[in-house]
């Protein structure tokens, strides 16, 4: 029996294979994870894969064109259907969240939003000021 050979960046349906290339898109970028994502859907079929994470067929292509985005729910579905799980760890150190901090718009007219780093975890609170 002769082994299928895979190119690079393509994983087959092995989980483990689809694991590693989607974590290694989401440590490149958001728009790279959801590319690889739905490459990887799209390989397996759209329709029959749309149908069995109940998303609907046209959703997903606005998915892999990049007109819509899916929400953390419907990433969840998928890629519970390829086979891995989305896991939160912590940052390595107090120096990645220093340069991962961003600031945020004001939540509303009379309000702020304030950054805390503590032990090397990122918290966010909003205070309401009596302006």
């Amino acid at each position: 029996m002769r082994k299928r050979i895979q190119s690079a960046g393509r994983p087959s349906g092995d989980p483990k294979e689809i694991a590693k290339r989607l974590r290694e898109a989401l440590e490149e970028s958001e728009i790279a994870f959801r590319a690889a994502l739905m490459d990887i859907i799209k390989r397996r079929g759209m329709t029959e894969f749309a149908r069995r994470v109940g998303l609907n067929r046209h959703t997903l292509y606005k998915y892999h064109w990049g007109t819509s985005q899916p929400s953390l729910e419907s990433v969840i579905k998928m890629i519970t259907e390829l086979g891995v799980r989305l896991t939160v760890v912590p940052l390595s150190g107090r120096r990645e969240v220093l340069s991962r901090q961003k600031k945020s718009p004001g939540l509303g007219r009379g309000s702020s939003e304030t950054q805390e780093i503590s032990s090397g975890v990122h918290r966010s609170r909003s205070r309401r000021s009596d302006s």
